[in-house]
């Protein structure tokens, strides 16, 4: 909407959808404006010094490994190599070969200074799963040098920052993690001298993060991706340090759990397993959340595997899941899938959690479908970081088995995070179709009620979490029939122009005027939008969003609201573009068939001139429907299509019927249809002869309509209503410009009718598909499934507005 835009005017838009799959479940939400009962006890994990020893101290000195696993396991994680883990040690083995045949691109450089000159996680990353095979193949020798040589090179570094972002210590917290994990991995392999070396660098970075994490805003803000990373690293290298009888470890330690516990007691309320940050920045957290919990109760005795957030986890996997096991849905920052795992994370939830072989089953379905290249493939950077966990986790006892009523499309409700989504986790194919909608508090429900409601004094309202990775997309729409993205997310959103705060003159939503969601400005905070209604029965989704609220000043100038239904995988271009003489748009030109950006202006005829000569945005409405009705959405799915003939109703000037005063329009009223009334009522009747030939004689129904030429026809006119008296017009057209306008009219209709022919010729088996343009036909679809039959499948998309004539 126009910057200085104020409030009077509200669209609401219902999308009725009737999917094309299989299903029988009924399903829905009402009212779930319900908010999470919280308790008074803040679960505080404090160690008494008395006892201290006794629950945190490791066993004696130099008894590595022991931070997943110790002595004695790994024989067995040896064994399991070549049998029940061979599926997972092949992605560890072609892994490393990798970063042996490419060792200049791998090994971390050796000046300081390059090492600090870009974003540096791959090498923190890289070491686990390379310090893991090299556990598994004591044998291989080259392996085992490349390893001790990178982390020579590590150790010797003064600092594991990144010089652009010197005050953000997440690329550090990646190092610490994965030099700590390696050095307990393989320090049976190492010299006395490079263990005292390796240890040294893991004390003064673990002590360095620690002292940051009294100053920083991660070391207060929860549920966030930053939080957890620096505090596991933190946590990691005080039990690697601990081991060796460092007594300052304990208070290291202390601090993480402490920390990590009050974020598991918030995410207990999450009680849809959802992040706010969305699934790519998700999995990041997850990662850290899921071998946090392992470690504290490996270590520290501290069971959280049955917490409400762990419990429904699995569903923030599954059922965010595109048809095809690829892609997943772009909801928040985001890439189009995951950043870090998910394997890992749901082998972790199947060995530890569920118990059932469905997240087994799911981390191999994202294997084997996950593209090698392009958009959708991994990080270079990423891609390797939840191996050895992966591995570690993995239970072969657990039967792989899909999730209860795999194959059918089914609608899952995230009541916190407040997104549905439909047809999620299907294979690619006919009828496997994907819908998701968001409408949601900041930070979900859970975390937005703890912020306003207080019942907890260590948490400072917004200051103790960062949504800051969860943009402006309320109310975001998606939709992929038959798995192919139609309408997408935008996923990591260009950022607004250094010049303007705003994208000006487009104000946008709350707190997007910035890199990052500005979640702290007056206002945004308080941002709640809601769920209201969202149900299935059999094939069909109901849902009611509420797309924008505006209100309008009449003394302002401004009188636009610009929708952007987003598309990723098309290139387009923008061509100014007037439709009869009356509307203003833009052409798109597109590469690839069956898709469109779809942008949806709704204004005044006046201003809209104006906006189109000052070059401002670009997106305008291009669909030739009336603007805000919103019908040509769909279009671009069935036009020019072998599959189907697209067929506009009514076909234009050109259709007469047999009595001249009976017009199609006119008869679509806002009153159902009864068999009785069409049974009773001539005009009725004849529509419905017309109808059912249109649809069961296509080509015969084409071929005898008469084409009338612009030229040779005088103006229809219509005996006006009985009971309606007549009214001078205010305005008279001059003659000859009526006259032209019609038969341009006449003439377009003409050239249309001869199209639908010849692609009816060419394409005898193409089914119809009829655009009723006028949403009073919903009202008359048992008629229509009287006239058509059981073969019937409607797409209703229902516009409306609130102040009258706005349109």
């Amino acid at each position: 909407m126009p910057g200085n835009m104020a409030v009077n005017w509200v669209v609401y838009c219902v999308f009725l959808l009737p999917l094309f799959a299989v299903g029988t479940a009924f399903s829905g939400v009402f009212n779930a404006t319900e908010r999470d009962i919280f308790t008074d006890d803040l679960l505080q994990v404090k160690l008494a010094q008395g006892r201290a020893s006794e629950q945190w101290k490791l066993p004696p000195a130099d008894s590595h490994p022991n931070l997943y696993f110790n002595q004695v396991d790994v024989l067995h994680l040896r064994q399991r190599s070549s049998t029940t883990h061979s599926h997972i040690f092949k992605v560890i083995r072609a892994a490393v070969l990798t970063m042996l045949s490419n060792v200049p691109f791998y090994i971390p450089p050796v000046k300081h200074e390059e090492f600090t000159s870009k974003w540096n996680e791959i090498y923190g990353n890289n070491l686990p799963p390379l310090a893991l095979y090299c556990l598994l193949c004591p044998e291989d020798s080259a392996a085992l040098q490349f390893l001790i040589k990178f982390m020579d090179r590590m150790a010797e570094y003064p600092d594991w920052k990144v010089t652009s972002a010197p005050n953000d210590e997440v690329p550090t917290a990646h190092s610490l993690t994965g030099f700590a994990t390696a050095y307990d991995f393989i320090y049976s392999q190492l010299d006395e001298r490079r263990r005292d070396f390796y240890l040294k660098k893991i004390r003064s970075e673990t002590e360095e993060l620690y002292e940051l994490s009294k100053y920083r805003g991660w070391g207060k803000q929860y549920l966030q991706n930053h939080q957890t990373t620096n505090i596991l690293a933190i946590m990691t290298g005080a039990i690697v340090v601990g081991s060796h009888d460092d007594p300052e470890s304990m208070i290291w330690k202390q601090v993480a759990v402490n920390y990590m516990e009050k974020t598991m007691f918030l995410l207990n309320h999450v009680v849809d397993g959802s992040l706010d940050e969305g699934v790519a920045y998700g999995s990041y957290t997850a990662k850290s959340i899921t071998q946090y919990v392992f470690l504290a109760q490996r270590h520290f005795h501290i069971d959280n595997t049955q917490n409400n957030w762990l419990l429904g986890h699995f569903w923030f996997y599954y059922a965010t899941l595109l048809p095809g096991f690829q892609r997943t849905v772009g909801i928040a920052d985001s890439n189009y899938n995951w950043f870090y795992g998910p394997e890992s994370q749901l082998v972790f939830l199947d060995t530890f959690v569920m118990r059932n072989g469905t997240g087994n089953w799911l981390a191999q379905q994202i294997r084997k479908h996950r593209p090698k290249d392009g958009p959708m493939g991994q990080s270079s950077a990423q891609r390797w970081a939840t191996l050895h966990t992966e591995y570690i986790w993995f239970n072969s006892h657990l039967t792989l088995q899909p999730p209860q009523d795999y194959g059918k499309a089914r609608m899952h409700i995230f009541s916190n995070w407040g997104v549905v989504t439909y047809g999620a986790g299907l294979p690619i194919g006919q009828g496997n179709t994907f819908v998701s909608f968001k409408s949601s508090r900041l930070g979900g429900r859970a975390v937005y009620d703890i912020v306003h409601d207080k019942p907890y004094s260590w948490v400072d309202g917004w200051n103790s979490f960062n949504p800051g990775h969860e943009p402006p997309d309320q109310n975001s729409f998606t939709f992929a029939p038959n798995g192919q993205v139609f309408v997408s997310e935008a996923l990591l959103r260009p950022n607004p122009s250094p010049t303007s705060q705003c994208n000006s003159p487009w104000e946008g939503q709350l707190g997007e005027c910035a890199k990052w969601l500005r979640w702290t400005d007056e206002g945004v905070g308080d941002a709640r939008g809601e769920v209201i209604v969202a149900s299935s029965h059999g094939d069909t989704l109901f849902t009611l969003l509420v797309l924008d609220h505006v209100e309008k000043v009449e003394r302002l100038a401004r009188g636009h609201l610009q929708r952007l239904f987003p598309h990723l995988d098309i290139d387009f271009k923008y061509v100014p573009f007037r439709f009869m003489d009356k509307y203003n748009g833009a052409m798109m030109g597109l590469n690839v068939v069956a898709g469109v950006v779809i942008c949806v202006a709704i204004g005044f005829p006046d201003h809209a001139e104006e906006v189109l000569r000052s070059g401002s945005p670009p997106h305008r409405g291009h669909h030739n429907s009336f603007l805000g009705r919103g019908s040509e959405i769909l279009k671009h799915l069935f036009y020019n299509n072998s599959d189907f003939v697209y067929i506009r109703v009514p076909i234009g000037s050109t259709l007469t019927f047999l009595r001249p005063s009976l017009s199609l329009t006119r008869l679509v009223d806002a009153c159902e249809w009864s068999k009785v009334q069409t049974q009773r009522t001539d005009g009725l009747s004849i529509i419905q002869g017309w109808l059912h030939s249109l649809v069961h004689n296509t080509k015969l129904h084409l071929q005898n309509i008469q084409l009338v030429e612009g030229g040779r026809v005088k103006r229809p006119r219509e005996p006006p209503p009985p009971g309606t008296r007549k009214k001078r017009s205010r305005r008279r057209e001059p003659a000859s410009e009526l006259k032209g306008r019609l038969r341009a009219s006449l003439d377009m209709d003409a050239e249309y009718i001869r199209e639908m022919r010849r692609h009816v010729a060419e394409f005898p088996d193409a089914r119809v598909v009829l655009n009723m343009r006028s949403g009073s036909w919903a009202l008359k679809l048992p008629f229509l499934q009287m006239v058509v039959g059981h073969s019937l499948r409607s797409i209703d998309l229902v516009c409306e507005t609130l102040e009258p004539g706005f349109i």
